[in-house]
């Protein structure tokens, strides 16, 4: 810690100076810093709606069991921004980041959404999420790692249910953060790779709670659902692709696997468009939304193979000594 600034004027704006520690580092002295019930944990280059802290700070108005509520999070890649606000939304530019903005269209709509009314949602996003500060710090804050905001809604899970508890994690559908997604494939990799390997490593330090009943839907449901389809499933997917690709080159009997891998994007198309049909509506440019469905189209021939090849190329990699990387970002107005 290198100091704390008061403003003169704003009495209630107080800045944090200190060495560069790590995301984890710098929250907790944030955390430390603060002086009201609840925090609220951004990411540098997120952009907030006006009255997004308003909505989820009512979350925790309306029931007194939530102690961690994360926001809706879209791609900011395209939007029009004046003064450090969104004037106008717009999709990325270029592919790469079209088929993310259809990936967070979908994964806030039906996967977190539909964790949470299950109890079971295991991911606060550290882009925009905000706790109970005394939950917090009796949890001990956060922990150095690299997925550092699902290895602490898993451990507040952990610590909440082993004390018996009540409480909620939940979505504040209405909540919005606009964040930059990386439109290059290098950054693309190096974003995934470090996700996937702190998925990894939350997953590894609560693995205690799997199977284990009295962690309920978390326990039971949840953690094995993580576990077999989102970080070891990759490596079925491209065993998938692989096989496909080899009954075609060799020219065996192709027929069943064309059918399975049809039915697969069939699937991915339709959780797609869903999500684009239902939240689409943010876009105003009447182009906008025929841009994201033809990202929804390629999304499971191309995007889907290359996130499973990096998710893989992560957990290969897990001996390595653990990076956080760098994801260039284009400077706002």
């Amino acid at each position: 810690m290198r100091g704390l600034f008061i403003s003169e004027s704003r009495r209630d704006l107080i800045v944090v100076d200190k060495e560069n520690g790590g995301k984890a580092d710098a929250l907790n002295a944030g955390l430390n810093a603060a002086r009201y019930p609840l925090v609220c944990c951004v990411d540098a280059d997120g952009l907030l709606e006006p009255d997004a802290l308003k909505k989820l700070a009512c979350q925790f108005a309306r029931d007194d069991r939530v102690v961690a509520a994360g926001g809706v999070v879209r791609p900011l890649n395209g939007c029009r921004v004046e003064n450090g606000a969104v004037v106008q939304a717009g999709v990325p530019p270029t592919l790469t980041g079209r088929v993310q903005a259809v990936e967070y269209l979908r994964a806030f709509l039906s996967g977190r959404f539909g964790w949470e009314k299950g109890s079971g949602l295991l991911i606060v996003s550290g882009a925009f999420g905000m706790f109970r500060r005394d939950v917090l710090l009796e949890a001990g804050g956060y922990a150095d790692s690299l997925g550092e905001d699902m290895e602490l809604t898993l451990r507040l899970h952990h610590r909440l249910l082993d004390e018996k508890r009540p409480y909620r994690v939940i979505t504040a559908v209405d909540a919005l953060c606009w964040t930059q997604v990386p439109e290059t494939l290098r950054g693309l990799r190096t974003q995934r790779v470090r996700w996937h390997r702190g998925l990894a490593q939350a997953l590894r330090r609560h693995r205690g709670m799997v199977l284990r009943p009295r962690y309920g839907t978390v326990g039971m449901a949840a953690l094995p659902v993580f576990w077999s389809i989102e970080l070891l499933g990759p490596v079925i997917e491209l065993t998938g692709y692989g096989m496909l690709a080899a009954l075609l080159l060799l020219g065996g009997p192709t027929t069943a696997a064309l059918l399975v891998f049809a039915m697969a994007c069939l699937h991915g198309l339709t959780q797609s468009l869903t999500a684009l049909v239902t939240e689409g509506r943010v876009y105003p440019s009447p182009d906008d939304p025929l841009q994201l469905a033809g990202a929804c189209l390629l999304e499971p021939l191309l995007y889907r193979p290359l996130l499973a090849f990096r998710r893989c190329q992560a957990l290969a990699t897990m001996g390595r000594r653990a990076r956080w990387g760098s994801v260039a970002r284009k400077r706002l107005s």
